[in-house]
């Protein structure tokens, strides 16, 4: 492996690693246990980094294989398994499917960013007036002496465009 493909893991890795700790958390009562199982993740994400597909999520990706780590952690110290088999399996699938929708929050949210980057000055005008700076139509519409008609019109036209955009540029990540 050589410094690049190691930078890339690290990053990769850094950004993630207390959301993994939070989903080995949900499953495993004591930090002490939680932070050793992140360990022995960290390496066996190394070990298989080369499979990585950089297409898919890292964390998602990540806690998939924390929750195997977590498994054979708690079937080799049985005495210590305060939950059964099909709770802990609820338990990670819940947790998962957490970090999945916070991922595609960000994801939105990135989108989002961009989008409204590309949109005309005017528009980005007219949402900071109407959404960061809470003026009403009316308001609005006044200081651009426009009907406020005109303005709930292209408040819509706006957001049906920034819409599109964030799901052609969602989908784009997902192909």
């Amino acid at each position: 492996m050589n410094d690049e493909t190691l930078e890339q893991f690290v990053r990769q890795f850094s950004r993630s690693q207390l959301r993994i700790l939070g989903f080995i958390q949900v499953m495993v009562p004591s930090p002490t246990e939680a932070e050793d199982i992140l360990q022995e993740t960290s390496v066996v994400l190394w070990s298989k980094w080369s499979q990585f597909d950089p297409s898919r999520d890292f964390a998602s990706w990540a806690c998939g294989i924390a929750r195997y780590e977590v498994l054979k952690h708690l079937k080799k110290h049985k005495r210590r398994i305060y939950l059964s088999d099909a709770l802990l399996e609820q338990l990670a699938d819940s947790a998962m499917t957490e970090i999945r929708s916070q991922e595609e929050d960000r994801a939105r949210q990135e989108a989002l960013a961009r989008c409204i980057g590309s949109i005309s000055s005017s528009d980005q005008h007219l949402l900071d007036e109407r959404y960061r700076n809470g003026k009403s139509v009316e308001e609005i519409a006044s200081q651009q002496e426009k009907t406020p008609r005109a303005v709930y019109k292209r408040l819509a036209l706006v957001r049906d465009l920034l819409q599109k955009c964030i799901e052609r540029r969602i989908d784009g990540a997902t192909t």
